[in-house]
């Protein structure tokens, strides 16, 4: 079963966000690293990163797998379609807008977490009953170096859905 999530910025507010829908590899042992990747990819410019990032919605983050395929012209089954340095994104839903909600407002139906950039940091949060829940703050130069020994266990002892 896929784990999803949203991607995206928190406003300076501190409390609303505009993010992206990503189907599968949700958690934060996944997304965190990929996120990593992606920002070397991106020669570490953090706002362009997430410009692209909230482009499109995405099927999952695979940073150096999709710069491989893009490089190709390959595509894979389903309607995805690579983008290098990110991912696979949904070619069938252009236009669609970014999704937007507010910390306070709780959880939308169905997706399990929530990735905010905000200034050069990530800020993770889970769906709790309704609501979301912190779960880490993490600087992103270190994303891709982050320990997911110590992520998995956070995963596995009921710090999450």
């Amino acid at each position: 079963m896929p784990t999803r999530s949203l991607i995206g910025i928190l406003s300076d507010d501190g409390r609303t966000y505009l993010s992206r829908y990503c189907h599968n590899e949700g958690r934060p042992t996944h997304q965190l690293p990929a996120l990593g990747e992606a920002l070397h990819h991106h020669a570490g410019d953090l706002a362009l990163l997430v410009a692209v990032l909230l482009d499109h919605d995405w099927s999952y983050l695979a940073p150096s797998e999709a710069a491989a395929e893009a490089a190709d012209g390959a595509r894979r089954n389903g309607g995805l379609q690579p983008i290098a340095g990110i991912g696979y994104r949904y070619a069938d839903n252009p236009g669609r807008a970014p999704v937007s909600g507010a910390l306070d407002e709780g959880g939308v139906g169905g997706i399990e977490w929530l990735y905010l950039v905000s200034g050069n940091e990530v800020r993770v949060h889970y769906e709790a009953g309704g609501a979301w829940a912190h779960f880490g703050t993490y600087d992103a130069a270190d994303l891709a170096h982050l320990d997911l020994n110590d992520l998995t266990a956070r995963e596995t002892e009921g710090l999450h859905p």
